[in-house]
C-alpha cells in the first residue's frame, strides 16, 4: 500500500491552497481575477478533464462492469437521500441550504479519491473510479447547479432557464457517456489536448480556494460545527454505510471497495467553483474544502479500516 501517494496529494493540495492566500494577500491577484480564473475552470478546464478521462473508460467492456454500475447507482442514491436530511441535522443556515446538499454530494474525487484508490487497491482499480465518476460529473452540472442556484431564492423557487445546464461541462459529460456506451473513442490528439488543459484544473481550484480565504481567521474555520459536523458525517458514516449497504446485496472486491473509498472524500474543490459561477456562498464554501481536507489526517487511517472490514 503506497499511502505516501495520497499524503503527497494532500501535502500539494495545502501547498497550492497557501501559495492562492499569498497571491490575494500581495493583491497579485485581485477579487476580479478570482472570478476570471473560476470562469476559466468552469468553461474550459474542467470540461477538459472530463474529456481527458475517457482514456481510463472508452475500451471497458460493459460486461464486466455490472458490479460497479450497481454500486454506483446505489451509493448516488444514498448520498443524494442523505443530503437534506443531514443539511438539517447542522441546521445549516438560510441561505446556504443548497450549498450545504452540494457539500454532501460532491467530494473530492479526482484529486484525492483517484490517488487514495490506487493507493489501497492498486491501478487495476483506477478505471473502476473512471466510471464512477461519470455520474458525478452529469450530476455535477445538472442537480449540482441547480443546489447552488437555490439558494439565491428566499422561496426556494427557481425559474429553469436550459442556459444553466448546457454548459460546457455537461456537453463534455453527454460526449463521455456516448463514447463509454458505444466504445467510440475520441482522436487522440483531442485526448492529449484535454489532458493538458485538465490538468490544470485542480491548480487553478486550489487557489482560488485559498485566495478567497483572505481575510478570514484560521480560528474561524475550526469553530464552525457545521462544516465539521457535515464533514465527519461524509467522510466516515458514509463509506461505512454504504459498504453495509452494498455488501449486504452481495457485491465485493471492486465494486465494493472503490464507492467505500470514493464517498469517503473530503468536501471537492468544485464546490467553490461552482459556488463562485452561479453567486453562491463562497466564503464558506472554501472554509468548507480547508477544513474538510486537513481533517483528512484522522480520517484515512479510519477509512482504511472501514474498506479492511469488507476485505
Amino acid at each position: 500500500m503506497d499511502f505516501s501517494l495520497v499524503i503527497t496529494q494532500v501535502i500539494i493540495l495545502f501547498f497550492i491552497m497557501f501559495l492562492g492566500y499569498v497571491l490575494r494577500s500581495k493583491h497579485i491577484i485581485t477579487e476580479d481575477g478570482i472570478k476570471n480564473f473560476s470562469s476559466l475552470i468552469f468553461y474550459v478546464t474542467m470540461p477538459a478533464m472530463i474529456i481527458a478521462s475517457l482514456g481510463n473508460t472508452a475500451s471497458t467492456k460493459l460486461s464486466d462492469l455490472y458490479d460497479i454500475a450497481l454500486a454506483t447507482f446505489l451509493t448516488y442514491g444514498i448520498i443524494i437521500g442523505m443530503a437534506p436530511v443531514l443539511t438539517k441535522l447542522v441546521k445549516a443556515p438560510i441561505g446556504s441550504k443548497g450549498l450545504y446538499k452540494f457539500m454532501v454530494i460532491f467530494g473530492n474525487v479526482g484529486f484525492i479519491g483517484f490517488p487514495m484508490t490506487i493507493a489501497l487497491l492498486g491501478k487495476e482499480a483506477l478505471f473502476m473510479a473512471a466510471i464512477f465518476n461519470i455520474p458525478f460529473n452529469l450530476l455535477l452540472y445538472t442537480l449540482g447547479v441547480y443546489l447552488i442556484l437555490s439558494d439565491k431564492n428566499k422561496d426556494h423557487k427557481m425559474e429553469w432557464s436550459i442556459k444553466h445546464f448546457m454548459n460546457p461541462g455537461i456537453i463534455a459529460t453527454i460526449i463521455g457517456i456516448i463514447s463509454f456506451l458505444t466504445g467510440w473513442k475520441l482522436p487522440l490528439i483531442v485526448l492529449n489536448i484535454s489532458d493538458v488543459l485538465g490538468g490544470i484544473t485542480t491548480p487553478l481550484a486550489m487557489i482560488v480556494v485559498g485566495a478567497s480565504l483572505f481575510g478570514v481567521k484560521i480560528s474561524t474555520i475550526f469553530k464552525n460545527y457545521r462544516i465539521f459536523t457535515l464533514s465527519l458525517v461524509r467522510m466516515i458514516l458514509f463509506p461505512f454505510g454504504i459498504g453495509f449497504v452494498l455488501s449486504s446485496i452481495g457485491l465485493s472486491g471492486f465494486g465494493l471497495w472503490v464507492p467505500i473509498i470514493l464517498s469517503g472524500m473530503p468536501i471537492g474543490t468544485n464546490t467553490v467553483i461552482m459556488a463562485r459561477q452561479y453567486d453562491g456562498n463562497t466564503l464558506e464554501a472554501s472554509e468548507a474544502v480547508f477544513l474538510s481536507t486537513l481533517m483528512m489526517i484522522v480520517t484515512i487511517p479510519i477509512l482504511i479500516m472501514i474498506v479492511g472490514l469488507y476485505s
